[in-house]
């Protein structure tokens, strides 16, 4: 049998001691040799469960089997032509910063190139 307090108790002192006080009933009845049986619950009766109720059980039944989903982007699928397109913009991106880059260091050259000539 097992002895359980419960967490809603105003006092769990008091459940506390409850519970011990059955422990101790428990186990002097098993000393004295009188067989005890635990109490089970009742088994609970089906209620009636109306259409609505049942076909929002059914879908929600029928929908949790979700299809896999990517696990690297928190679970989200992202289309074929959405990938696409994000890589083509990260490409351009890529690109415009390199010929930046170029652009600069092309000046920093020329300026270079102008002051050796100058000095």
């Amino acid at each position: 049998m097992q002895l359980r307090l419960r967490g809603s108790a105003v006092s769990l002192s008091r459940e506390a001691h409850k519970s011990r006080r059955k422990l101790d009933q428990l186990q002097k009845a098993r000393a004295a040799g009188i067989p005890v049986q635990p109490q089970q619950a009742p088994a609970p009766q089906p209620q009636h469960v109306s259409p609505r109720i049942d076909k929002a059980i059914q879908l929600v039944e029928a929908t949790r089997a979700a299809p896999p989903t990517a696990a690297g982007n928190s679970g989200q699928s992202w289309t074929k032509g959405y990938q696409q397109r994000q890589a083509a913009k990260r490409i351009a991106e890529n690109l415009r910063k390199n010929q930046a880059n170029a652009a600069r260091q092309n000046a920093v050259t020329a300026t270079a190139r102008g002051v050796a000539l100058a000095g």
